[in-house]
């Protein structure tokens, strides 16, 4: 979807994740929410994060927002490192996760697969502040 100026599209799995392309601010906002049990209930996240970095230029910024997300299944893992692949071939510059609260499953897994993708990836309990480190 496109708003009227086409500045913004988003992609959206109703209940699961939000992924917004801001091509005025080169930046994707991705906002995951619930509890993902497997990959076929969010069969297209990864074809979605595809469409959305082709909205915008290498060198891009990453939001993601983790607040109601729930606790990760292990099996999404590789999911979950397919899209930060998918980010990176893309030219991503850097990544801020807000992630409010002490949901330390939630960034042990960020911090697994972000090494093993080599993204630059901070986590932030301040959505202020994830923004202003993003620049």
């Amino acid at each position: 979807m496109t708003d009227n100026n086409d500045k913004i599209v988003k992609f959206e799995k109703e209940n699961f994740y939000s992924i917004i392309a801001d091509k005025e601010k080169n930046r994707i906002y991705l906002t995951v929410v619930g509890v993902w049990e497997n990959p076929g209930q969010v069969p297209n996240y990864n074809s979605d994060m595809e469409l959305a970095v082709k909205e915008i230029e290498s060198g891009f910024t990453v939001l993601t927002t983790l607040a109601e997300e729930k606790a990760p299944k292990f099996g999404m893992t590789n999911l979950h490192k397919k899209n930060q692949q998918i980010m990176m071939d893309a030219g991503l510059s850097k990544a801020a996760v807000y992630l409010p609260g002490r949901q330390i499953l939630q960034k042990m897994t960020l911090n697994v697969v972000s090494k093993l993708t080599g993204m630059n990836v901070k986590v932030f309990s301040d959505r202020d502040e994830a923004l202003k480190w993003l620049g």
